[in-house]
Protein backbone atom coordinates (compact mmCIF):
# COMPACT_ATOMS: atom_id res chain seq x y z
CA UNK A 1 0.00 0.00 0.00
CA UNK A 2 1.37 3.48 -0.64
CA UNK A 3 -0.11 5.14 1.82
CA UNK A 4 1.35 5.34 5.31
CA UNK A 5 -0.65 4.58 7.57
CA UNK A 6 -1.75 7.87 8.73
CA UNK A 7 -2.35 9.12 4.98
CA UNK A 8 -4.77 5.33 4.96
CA UNK A 9 -6.30 5.94 8.60
CA UNK A 10 -7.89 9.34 7.18
CA UNK A 11 -7.71 9.23 3.84
CA UNK A 12 -8.22 5.36 3.16
CA UNK A 13 -7.18 4.18 -0.33
CA UNK A 14 -6.42 6.37 -3.23
CA UNK A 15 -8.36 6.49 -6.67
CA UNK A 16 -5.81 4.05 -8.35
CA UNK A 17 -5.61 1.29 -6.11
CA UNK A 18 -9.13 0.78 -5.98
CA UNK A 19 -9.01 0.56 -9.33
CA UNK A 20 -5.81 -1.83 -9.74
CA UNK A 21 -7.86 -3.86 -6.59
CA UNK A 22 -10.68 -4.22 -9.28
CA UNK A 23 -8.49 -5.25 -12.01
CA UNK A 24 -6.61 -7.72 -9.74
CA UNK A 25 -10.45 -9.68 -8.74
CA UNK A 26 -9.69 -8.31 -5.17
CA UNK A 27 -13.30 -7.65 -4.91
CA UNK A 28 -15.84 -8.34 -1.98
CA UNK A 29 -17.87 -10.77 -4.26
CA UNK A 30 -18.58 -14.45 -4.02
CA UNK A 31 -19.46 -16.76 -7.01
CA UNK A 32 -22.65 -18.40 -6.74
CA UNK A 33 -22.74 -22.02 -5.52
CA UNK A 34 -25.44 -24.79 -4.03
CA UNK A 35 -26.15 -27.57 -2.93
CA UNK A 36 -26.84 -31.27 -4.19
CA UNK A 37 -28.59 -31.14 -7.42
CA UNK A 38 -32.34 -32.23 -7.52
CA UNK A 39 -31.08 -35.35 -9.19
CA UNK A 40 -28.58 -36.52 -6.92
CA UNK A 41 -31.96 -36.01 -4.01
CA UNK A 42 -34.29 -38.23 -6.22
CA UNK A 43 -30.77 -40.83 -6.69
CA UNK A 44 -30.20 -40.72 -2.89
CA UNK A 45 -34.37 -41.68 -1.81
CA UNK A 46 -35.31 -43.98 -4.43
CA UNK A 47 -31.91 -45.99 -5.43
CA UNK A 48 -31.54 -47.79 -2.59
CA UNK A 49 -31.63 -51.11 -1.45
CA UNK A 50 -34.59 -51.23 0.19
CA UNK A 51 -36.19 -49.33 -2.76
CA UNK A 52 -34.90 -51.62 -5.21
CA UNK A 53 -35.91 -54.79 -3.35
CA UNK A 54 -39.70 -53.47 -2.85
CA UNK A 55 -40.16 -52.55 -6.28
CA UNK A 56 -38.86 -56.07 -7.77
CA UNK A 57 -42.00 -57.02 -5.29
CA UNK A 58 -44.68 -54.84 -6.68
CA UNK A 59 -43.70 -55.54 -9.96
CA UNK A 60 -43.79 -59.15 -9.61
CA UNK A 61 -47.00 -58.83 -7.40
CA UNK A 62 -48.87 -57.46 -10.17
CA UNK A 63 -47.39 -59.85 -13.08
CA UNK A 64 -49.82 -62.30 -10.94
CA UNK A 65 -52.93 -59.76 -10.74
CA UNK A 66 -52.24 -59.76 -6.73
CA UNK A 67 -53.19 -56.25 -6.84
CA UNK A 68 -54.25 -55.42 -2.75
CA UNK A 69 -50.60 -56.71 -1.63
CA UNK A 70 -48.97 -54.80 -4.47
CA UNK A 71 -50.45 -51.84 -3.89
CA UNK A 72 -49.76 -51.81 0.11
CA UNK A 73 -46.12 -52.38 -0.68
CA UNK A 74 -46.04 -49.43 -3.12
CA UNK A 75 -47.52 -47.59 -0.86
CA UNK A 76 -44.97 -47.85 1.92
CA UNK A 77 -42.32 -47.66 -1.11
CA UNK A 78 -43.11 -44.48 -2.18
CA UNK A 79 -44.35 -42.71 1.15
CA UNK A 80 -40.73 -43.54 2.74
CA UNK A 81 -39.50 -42.56 -0.56
CA UNK A 82 -41.12 -38.93 -0.58
CA UNK A 83 -40.82 -38.35 3.19
CA UNK A 84 -37.09 -37.87 2.84
CA UNK A 85 -37.16 -36.43 -0.80
CA UNK A 86 -39.47 -33.88 0.84
CA UNK A 87 -37.16 -32.84 3.60
CA UNK A 88 -33.99 -32.21 1.49
CA UNK A 89 -36.11 -30.04 -1.13
CA UNK A 90 -36.67 -27.82 1.32
CA UNK A 91 -33.66 -28.26 2.59
CA UNK A 92 -32.02 -27.30 -0.87
CA UNK A 93 -34.48 -24.76 -1.57
CA UNK A 94 -33.68 -22.98 1.71
CA UNK A 95 -29.58 -23.28 1.61
CA UNK A 96 -29.36 -22.09 -1.88
CA UNK A 97 -31.04 -19.03 -0.62
CA UNK A 98 -28.99 -18.83 1.95
CA UNK A 99 -27.20 -14.95 2.96
CA UNK A 100 -26.02 -14.39 5.99
CA UNK A 101 -25.18 -11.00 4.20
CA UNK A 102 -27.91 -9.04 2.21
CA UNK A 103 -27.02 -7.07 -0.74
CA UNK A 104 -27.05 -3.68 0.55
CA UNK A 105 -24.86 -0.18 0.96
CA UNK A 106 -21.95 0.43 3.17
CA UNK A 107 -19.67 3.73 3.84
CA UNK A 108 -16.16 3.55 2.46
CA UNK A 109 -13.03 6.39 2.78
CA UNK A 110 -11.82 6.31 -0.88
CA UNK A 111 -9.22 9.03 -1.21
CA UNK A 112 -10.34 11.52 1.52
CA UNK A 113 -14.11 11.06 0.64
CA UNK A 114 -16.64 9.43 2.36
CA UNK A 115 -18.13 7.18 -0.76
CA UNK A 116 -21.89 4.86 -0.32
CA UNK A 117 -21.38 1.83 -2.41
CA UNK A 118 -22.41 -1.69 -2.65
CA UNK A 119 -20.95 -4.03 -0.35
CA UNK A 120 -19.88 -6.24 -3.39
CA UNK A 121 -18.21 -3.29 -4.87
CA UNK A 122 -15.59 -3.16 -1.60
CA UNK A 123 -12.13 -3.74 -2.72
CA UNK A 124 -9.55 -6.13 -0.45
CA UNK A 125 -7.69 -3.47 2.49
CA UNK A 126 -10.57 -1.24 2.03
CA UNK A 127 -11.25 1.57 4.68
CA UNK A 128 -15.04 1.02 5.46
CA UNK A 129 -16.95 3.11 7.98
CA UNK A 130 -19.19 1.93 10.74
CA UNK A 131 -22.39 3.57 12.12
CA UNK A 132 -24.98 2.42 14.49
CA UNK A 133 -27.18 -0.07 11.95
CA UNK A 134 -24.31 -0.33 9.65
CA UNK A 135 -23.38 -4.05 9.36
CA UNK A 136 -19.50 -5.68 8.94
CA UNK A 137 -19.31 -6.97 4.98
CA UNK A 138 -15.96 -8.20 5.70
CA UNK A 139 -13.06 -9.34 8.19
CA UNK A 140 -10.10 -7.13 9.50
CA UNK A 141 -9.33 -4.98 12.06
CA UNK A 142 -10.56 -1.94 13.57
CA UNK A 143 -8.58 0.95 12.66
CA UNK A 144 -10.35 3.32 15.12
CA UNK A 145 -13.42 3.16 17.25
CA UNK A 146 -15.43 5.32 19.63
CA UNK A 147 -18.14 3.67 22.08
CA UNK A 148 -18.23 0.70 19.25
CA UNK A 149 -20.58 -2.14 20.19
CA UNK A 150 -21.63 -4.77 17.25
CA UNK A 151 -24.19 -7.18 17.63
CA UNK A 152 -22.97 -10.85 16.84
CA UNK A 153 -25.77 -13.01 17.57
CA UNK A 154 -25.89 -13.97 13.99
CA UNK A 155 -22.69 -15.39 14.18
CA UNK A 156 -21.55 -16.18 18.20
CA UNK A 157 -25.49 -16.62 19.31
CA UNK A 158 -23.71 -13.94 22.07
CA UNK A 159 -27.11 -12.11 23.01
CA UNK A 160 -25.90 -8.87 23.99
CA UNK A 161 -23.93 -6.37 22.03
CA UNK A 162 -19.92 -6.62 22.39
CA UNK A 163 -17.57 -4.23 23.18
CA UNK A 164 -14.90 -3.15 20.20
CA UNK A 165 -11.92 -0.92 20.90
CA UNK A 166 -8.93 -0.27 18.27
CA UNK A 167 -7.24 -3.28 16.60
CA UNK A 168 -10.02 -5.94 17.63
CA UNK A 169 -10.90 -8.17 14.99
CA UNK A 170 -14.11 -7.64 13.49
CA UNK A 171 -16.01 -10.04 11.46
CA UNK A 172 -18.72 -9.80 8.56
CA UNK A 173 -21.94 -11.29 9.77
CA UNK A 174 -22.61 -8.70 12.19
CA UNK A 175 -24.22 -5.41 13.80
CA UNK A 176 -23.06 -2.13 14.74
CA UNK A 177 -25.26 -1.62 17.87
CA UNK A 178 -23.76 1.75 18.90
CA UNK A 179 -21.18 3.68 18.26
CA UNK A 180 -18.97 4.53 15.17
CA UNK A 181 -15.49 3.29 13.77
CA UNK A 182 -13.16 2.15 10.80
CA UNK A 183 -11.99 -1.28 9.85
CA UNK A 184 -9.47 -2.36 7.18
CA UNK A 185 -11.24 -5.17 4.84
CA UNK A 186 -8.28 -7.95 5.07
CA UNK A 187 -10.49 -10.75 3.88
CA UNK A 188 -13.39 -10.30 1.31
CA UNK A 189 -15.48 -12.19 -0.56
CA UNK A 190 -15.23 -16.22 0.02
CA UNK A 191 -12.89 -15.78 2.95
CA UNK A 192 -15.12 -14.03 5.05
CA UNK A 193 -16.03 -15.50 8.00
CA UNK A 194 -20.03 -15.27 7.23
CA UNK A 195 -19.38 -16.62 3.84
CA UNK A 196 -17.28 -19.85 5.61
CA UNK A 197 -20.39 -20.30 7.38
CA UNK A 198 -22.81 -20.59 4.56
CA UNK A 199 -21.05 -22.79 2.84
CA UNK A 200 -20.15 -25.07 5.59
CA UNK A 201 -23.73 -24.89 5.92
CA UNK A 202 -24.30 -25.59 2.18
CA UNK A 203 -21.72 -28.09 2.30
CA UNK A 204 -23.62 -32.42 2.14
CA UNK A 205 -21.27 -34.98 3.76
CA UNK A 206 -23.10 -38.94 3.37
CA UNK A 207 -23.22 -39.73 7.31
CA UNK A 208 -25.29 -42.66 8.57
CA UNK A 209 -26.80 -42.53 12.12
CA UNK A 210 -26.65 -45.41 14.76
CA UNK A 211 -30.11 -46.65 14.42
CA UNK A 212 -29.51 -46.41 10.31
CA UNK A 213 -26.93 -48.51 10.10
CA UNK A 214 -28.58 -51.36 12.18
CA UNK A 215 -31.77 -51.37 10.23
CA UNK A 216 -29.25 -50.96 7.22
CA UNK A 217 -27.18 -54.00 8.54
CA UNK A 218 -30.84 -55.56 9.14
CA UNK A 219 -31.93 -55.18 5.33
CA UNK A 220 -28.53 -56.68 4.35
CA UNK A 221 -29.20 -59.95 6.09
CA UNK A 222 -32.42 -60.27 5.60
CA UNK A 223 -31.96 -60.14 1.59
CA UNK A 224 -29.18 -62.53 1.69
CA UNK A 225 -31.19 -64.50 3.55
CA UNK A 226 -34.37 -64.22 1.05
CA UNK A 227 -31.90 -65.17 -1.96
CA UNK A 228 -31.00 -68.05 -0.13
CA UNK A 229 -34.64 -69.01 0.04
CA UNK A 230 -35.59 -67.77 -3.70
CA UNK A 231 -32.72 -69.76 -4.85
CA UNK A 232 -33.90 -73.27 -3.14
CA UNK A 233 -37.25 -72.32 -4.37
CA UNK A 234 -36.78 -72.18 -7.47
CA UNK A 235 -34.52 -74.82 -7.20
CA UNK A 236 -37.33 -77.29 -5.87
CA UNK A 237 -40.36 -75.64 -8.18
CA UNK A 238 -37.61 -76.65 -11.11
CA UNK A 239 -38.32 -80.41 -9.99
CA UNK A 240 -41.83 -80.10 -9.27
CA UNK A 241 -42.92 -77.58 -12.34
CA UNK A 242 -45.46 -75.42 -10.97
CA UNK A 243 -47.15 -72.78 -13.29
CA UNK A 244 -45.13 -69.71 -13.61
CA UNK A 245 -47.65 -67.34 -12.08
CA UNK A 246 -47.76 -69.54 -8.99
CA UNK A 247 -43.68 -69.60 -8.66
CA UNK A 248 -43.38 -65.64 -9.00
CA UNK A 249 -46.38 -65.35 -6.31
CA UNK A 250 -44.10 -67.56 -4.05
CA UNK A 251 -41.23 -65.17 -4.68
CA UNK A 252 -43.28 -62.41 -4.00
CA UNK A 253 -44.81 -63.31 -0.72
CA UNK A 254 -41.58 -64.31 0.37
CA UNK A 255 -40.32 -60.94 -0.22
CA UNK A 256 -42.59 -59.34 1.70
CA UNK A 257 -42.61 -61.51 4.74
CA UNK A 258 -38.78 -61.17 4.86
CA UNK A 259 -38.40 -57.32 4.14
CA UNK A 260 -39.23 -55.12 7.31
CA UNK A 261 -41.44 -52.28 5.52
CA UNK A 262 -42.91 -51.64 8.78
CA UNK A 263 -39.81 -51.06 10.62
CA UNK A 264 -38.06 -48.75 7.67
CA UNK A 265 -41.52 -46.42 7.20
CA UNK A 266 -41.79 -46.27 11.17
CA UNK A 267 -38.22 -44.96 11.13
CA UNK A 268 -38.57 -42.44 8.28
CA UNK A 269 -41.70 -41.44 10.19
CA UNK A 270 -40.12 -40.61 13.16
CA UNK A 271 -37.61 -38.71 11.76
CA UNK A 272 -39.95 -36.46 9.49
CA UNK A 273 -42.18 -35.64 12.63
CA UNK A 274 -38.88 -34.46 14.20
CA UNK A 275 -37.84 -32.39 11.41
CA UNK A 276 -41.30 -31.07 11.37
CA UNK A 277 -41.63 -30.32 15.03
CA UNK A 278 -37.60 -29.03 14.32
CA UNK A 279 -38.71 -26.15 11.28
CA UNK A 280 -41.25 -24.89 13.44
CA UNK A 281 -38.68 -23.96 15.57
CA UNK A 282 -36.63 -22.31 13.19
CA UNK A 283 -34.36 -25.13 12.43
CA UNK A 284 -33.29 -26.16 9.19
CA UNK A 285 -32.92 -30.11 8.36
CA UNK A 286 -30.80 -30.97 5.44
CA UNK A 287 -31.32 -34.77 6.10
CA UNK A 288 -33.59 -36.46 8.11
CA UNK A 289 -31.18 -38.63 9.79
CA UNK A 290 -29.99 -35.04 11.62
CA UNK A 291 -32.89 -35.69 13.87
CA UNK A 292 -31.58 -38.50 15.33
CA UNK A 293 -28.38 -36.69 15.71
CA UNK A 294 -29.86 -33.61 17.38
CA UNK A 295 -31.61 -36.50 19.55
CA UNK A 296 -28.57 -36.95 21.03
CA UNK A 297 -27.45 -33.28 22.20
CA UNK A 298 -27.65 -32.53 25.67
CA UNK A 299 -27.38 -29.61 27.97
CA UNK A 300 -26.20 -29.24 31.34
CA UNK A 301 -27.47 -26.31 33.44
CA UNK A 302 -25.11 -25.34 36.34
CA UNK A 303 -27.49 -24.63 39.59
CA UNK A 304 -25.98 -22.43 41.94
CA UNK A 305 -26.04 -24.31 45.45
CA UNK A 306 -28.09 -23.09 48.33
CA UNK A 307 -25.87 -21.62 51.09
Amino acid sequence: MSNTDDDYRNLGLSREEVRQRIANGAVNRIGSFTTRSSAAILRNNVLTLFTIVLTLAVAALLVVGAYKDAVFLAGVTVANSLAGMISEFRAKRALDHLAILARRKVTAMRAGTEESIWLDEAVKDELLILRPGDPVIADGPLIAATGLFLDESLLTGESGPVAKQEGDQVFSGTYVAQGTGRYQAERIGPATNANVLAIQAKAYKIFRTPLEQVVGRVIRALVWIMMLFVFLLLLANAIQRPPLATTILEIATMIKALVPEGLVLVTTVAFAVGALRAARRHVLVQKLNAIESLSQVTSSVWIKPAR
